[in-house]
């Protein structure tokens, strides 16, 4: 609305199409952030904008079916957000590097034991419990029972909310993921 309108959109003609689309990537790119992988990621996305629009009317492109285009897709956007994620090019030339095996890791920090400590084995167990438990038609009727006297209902009621603050707490001390934009 901003960029891509007032420099014509696409009135006029496929070339400044092209152009105002890959204009409005890279500048989406910078500002999402300082640095090349930013731009790359903007640059990318731009280039996948513009190649489906010029194919889009192709008969081979129409009759591919819907889950290939799908997986083209995920796979370019999740090889996009690992370059938006690093932040740094380098950093992401590394990564790919590693992941198409040229190059080793020496040593893993997070293995299984790392994830699964005494907390959240814990929660995983009281999450499957409640549930699979509270869907019992037995624990239904009792549930029934108990919170059709006023008491039962008060009761009930606190454990929800007891429940329902838990969670938060839980929420807010097991991460931190500060707002992006806060780093620039």
């Amino acid at each position: 609305e901003y960029i891509y309108i007032p420099l014509g959109g696409s009135r006029n003609g496929t070339g400044t199409t092209i152009r105002n689309i890959l204009i409005v990537f890279l500048l989406t790119g910078i500002w999402h952030g300082s640095g090349w992988s930013f731009l790359l990621w903007g640059l990318i996305n731009g280039l996948c904008n513009v190649a489906e629009r010029l194919i889009a009317n192709k008969r081979w492109y129409q009759k591919t079916p819907g889950i290939l285009k799908w997986a083209a897709t995920m796979a370019v956007t999740f090889l996009c957000w690992e370059i938006f994620r690093f932040g740094n090019l380098s950093s992401c030339i590394s990564w790919f590097r590693l992941m198409l095996g040229q190059a080793q890791v020496s040593s893993i920090p997070y293995t299984w034991q790392y994830y699964f400590d005494k907390r959240m084995l814990f929660l995983m167990v009281s999450g499957v419990a409640g549930a699979t438990l509270f869907g019992l038609p037995r624990v239904q009727n009792v549930l029934h029972k108990m919170i059709r006297k006023p008491l039962g209902y008060c009761v009930y009621q606190i454990i929800v909310i007891i429940l329902f603050l838990g969670a938060i707490l839980c929420m807010v001390n097991s991460t931190y993921s500060p707002f992006l934009y806060f780093q620039y």
